[in-house]
């Protein structure tokens, strides 16, 4: 899987901001926008930006904020959320940008998408003066995805995609070879969030090009009992990493 496979259609763009963003990442985009320590008057870029969760985050207590982005359709989702903010398109291994032309680069659950990782890194950090990635950790740490992983073995290999940057010894080294220095590494467990087994299933899978017919659901209800919460609510566990880092020169 590579960095292309998501959002290429308007339909995926907004399906992305109105069930991953409330599943997931609002809540990651506060915790990346704090650890990065971003403050009034600071200019940030938010990389390989989606919807733009991360920069509108941002945007609250930041003086300029850009969204940079390949997808035009995530882009055309950013904009019209945000037409106050800069969205540019952009590839996260040949940012658009000078050198130091931000204080800070912000990147969430798109490390692991890049088909080289070490030089998308890089980039960030000759574009910016702090960088702060934030990705999703291992599989075998992420008690939900791995049962979900379980129950749809034939899938295991796209939704393992999702946890190619979970080492935590591979991610510093990446971040080392990017001639980065690691200021924060956190690690955590949170949850993605969704009003059952079946809307979780379906969200997960159709970013991959899956359809969740009944046998997949079938097994994923008897599979993931266990996380489902008052009104047939589930909170699915998975790990994450959180690395601040600055450029070693």
């Amino acid at each position: 899987m590579t960095e292309q496979t998501y959002a290429l259609s308007a339909e995926a763009a907004d399906f992305y901001e109105s069930t991953f963003v409330p599943a997931l990442f609002g809540e990651w985009a506060r915790r990346l926008v704090e650890a990065a320590g971003v403050r009034p008057g600071e200019r940030v870029l938010d990389v390989a930006c989606g919807t733009g969760i991360v920069a509108r985050t941002a945007a609250d207590r930041a003086g300029t904020t850009v969204g940079v982005d390949r997808s035009d359709a995530m882009l055309a989702v950013a904009r019209r959320i945000r037409p106050d903010l800069r969205w540019e398109p952009g590839d996260a291994h040949a940012l658009p940008f000078g050198d130091r032309a931000f204080d800070v680069a912000l990147s969430q659950a798109a490390l692991m998408f890049f088909a080289d990782r070490v030089a998308a890194l890089r980039e960030m950090g000759r574009v910016a003066g702090r960088v702060a990635v934030q990705v999703p950790g291992r599989l075998s740490h992420s008690a939900g995805y791995r049962v979900f992983t379980e129950a749809v073995p034939e899938h295991a290999e796209l939704i393992g995609a999702y946890f190619a940057a979970g080492d935590p010894d591979e991610l510093a080294g990446w971040l080392e070879q990017a001639g980065l220095r690691v200021d924060r590494f956190d690690s955590w467990v949170g949850a993605t969030r969704a009003p059952s087994i079946d809307a979780f299933v379906t969200g997960e899978l159709l970013p991959l090009g899956v359809t969740a017919n009944e046998r997949i659901t079938a097994a994923c209800r008897a599979a993931m009992a266990g996380f489902v919460g008052i009104g047939g609510s589930v909170a699915v566990p998975i790990e994450a990493h959180l690395v601040v880092a600055t450029p070693a020169r």
